[in-house]
């Protein structure tokens, strides 16, 4: 985008009422990098991840950790990474699945079928092992949709995604991964899995961003009302950003 103003007017179509504040909107701006020259890819992918976090991730995240610390209930919490999310049309037939050009649909039909459901629901249901559309997916896809509905069986079953005992894993030998809950305290606080192959667990999903939208925008607003209805007494200090590792983009 060529100005700022442009960039305000683009966030608050995306953001609504939250980034009404021209503060905010620099802060908004500066954690997404929106404030260096994007062309419209690299602004509409960091949109994306602006929308995502405030909408999606971040609300997620705080419900999982309201239930795990207000509830008896084990809570269990999964993210699938963009990698997986945005398929290629190349990325859905691996050349090993494909038993004749004649069996094939267009790259495009791939591409409209695999956009119906999010890919998450798609593993649950199981559609990547439903024979009449296994040359839609990857090997790697169909293993993954396997190990995901044997944790969700299990679920179901007993309110814990692990099997007993561990079974054998197909995505890797030995056992499926453990998959922790989530907990808001200790040396597994904040824990989930990535839906990929390797089903690995980690720690603070997104932190950074929630810490953005959650702790730090609310205390900037607070500070602009209190700014503003003030009786210009004293000095106020622009509380500081979040630090995070490096640019998110």
């Amino acid at each position: 985008m060529e100005s700022k103003s442009a960039i305000y007017r683009v966030l608050q179509d995306f953001l609504g009422q939250q980034t009404s504040d021209p503060l905010v909107k620099d802060a908004v701006s500066w954690f997404y990098s929106l404030q260096r020259p994007l062309d419209y890819t690299s602004l509409a992918q960091a949109l994306g991840n602006a929308t995502r976090d405030y909408f999606i991730t971040c609300p997620v995240v705080r419900m999982a950790d309201h239930w795990a610390s207000n509830s008896q209930a084990s809570v269990y919490l999964y993210h699938v990474p963009d990698r997986l999310s945005h398929c290629s049309s190349e990325d859905l037939v691996s050349s090993e699945d494909l038993v004749s050009s004649e069996d094939l649909v267009s790259s495009e039909d791939l591409v409209r079928s695999r956009m119906d459901l999010p890919l998450d629901v798609q593993l649950m249901l199981g559609l990547p092992l439903r024979p009449d559309r296994e040359q839609r997916y990857t090997a790697s896809e169909r293993a993954l949709s396997l190990a995901v509905t044997q944790y969700l069986a299990n679920f179901v079953t007993s309110g814990n995604p692990n099997p007993v005992g561990g079974v054998s894993g197909p995505c890797a030998p030995g056992s499926l991964p453990a998959w922790p809950p989530v907990t808001t305290s200790g040396p597994r606080a904040g824990s989930y899995i990535e839906l990929t192959c390797g089903l690995e667990s980690h720690r603070g999903l997104r932190r950074d961003a929630c810490s953005f939208w959650t702790d730090y925008i609310p205390t900037l607003r607070t500070y602009t009302v209190g700014t503003v209805a003030g009786d210009g007494g004293g000095a106020t200090a622009q509380p500081s950003p979040p630090q995070h590792g490096e640019p998110y983009s």
